[in-house]
């Protein structure tokens, strides 16, 4: 049986399952744009095909054969926090190429350096965060926190965006806010432990990235110790919600960039 999926390789040795999950044993999440097939051995959700592939999940060892064809894996990792999922290979190196040229260019939204959260360099577009002042005026009306935008979000993450849909937790996700963060790991850029506001950032926190690899630490805020260091490869979309979006604090130290520059999008869907 000759896997034609384009997963990378392992280190480990893989012992292929004897035989193929039976139809009935898969279940298929129908999202309108795309489907998901869940591998029966151990729940990883793969976009749905017709091609056979081998589920290769490192926390489960998992080598089960399917028909279920994908370069995006979507892991919902129940081992590590409730609400978090994140999607390898979410975008192609030709569609990171592009969202970092327009990124590096635009003369009119430069990257500036960011201290509110940790040290790095940032710039923000749709709609704007004001989370060090309490009351800002938007067209004669007073909203908390909240500034009209200065720069619309840029058309060339309309199609990423609408392929975020495709993931059954996003389908009714609608950002109208992004903040881009660049670390340079040698100018000692870093994450402070954070959560992202709880009352304006809304339910879901979506965050892309790009241009390297690091690790994230998320620690339980309050009661009992809890700690998970997760590795975001490049081009991997992370999504938070829950217990992963409200009672974990998030964190990159510098020491935790594995390249020399990495380049974040998040996506918000603004409560105003």
């Amino acid at each position: 049986m000759r896997p034609t999926s384009k997963v990378a390789p392992k280190k480990r040795a893989l012992k292929k399952s004897s035989s193929r999950a039976s139809p009935q044993q898969q279940r298929l999440v129908n999202t309108g744009a795309s489907s998901f097939v869940e591998c029966p051995a151990c729940q990883v959700l793969l976009s749905a095909g017709r091609e056979e592939t081998i589920c290769l999940d490192e926390q489960a060892s998992c080598s089960s054969v399917f028909v279920a064809l994908s370069s995006s894996r979507v892991q919902p990792k129940p081992s590590v926090m409730n609400g978090y999922q994140l999607v390898e290979n979410f975008i192609s190196c030709e569609e990171e190429e592009k969202l970092i040229f327009a990124m590096d260019s635009d003369a009119r939204n430069l990257w500036k350096p960011y201290s509110f959260t940790g040290l790095n360099n940032g710039k923000s577009y749709g709609l704007v965060m004001a989370l060090g002042k309490r009351f800002v005026e938007i067209n004669a009306f007073v909203h908390r926190k909240i500034l009209a935008p200065k720069f619309e979000m840029p058309h060339v993450l309309e199609p990423i965006m609408e392929r975020m849909r495709s993931i059954p937790l996003l389908a009714e996700f609608f950002p109208n806010e992004m903040n881009s963060l660049e670390y340079i790991r040698e100018s000692g850029h870093f994450l402070r432990p954070h959560v992202d506001d709880r009352q304006l950032s809304g339910t879901l926190i979506v965050n892309l990235s790009m241009c390297g690899e690091c690790y994230m630490t998320f620690k339980r805020e309050r009661g009992a110790y809890e700690c998970h260091k997760i590795r975001l490869k490049q081009r991997s979309l992370q999504i938070l919600t829950g217990d992963s979006r409200y009672n974990f604090t998030h964190e990159i130290e510098n020491r935790d960039l594995l390249s020399p520059r990495r380049v974040s999008i998040t996506f918000r869907e603004v409560i105003s």
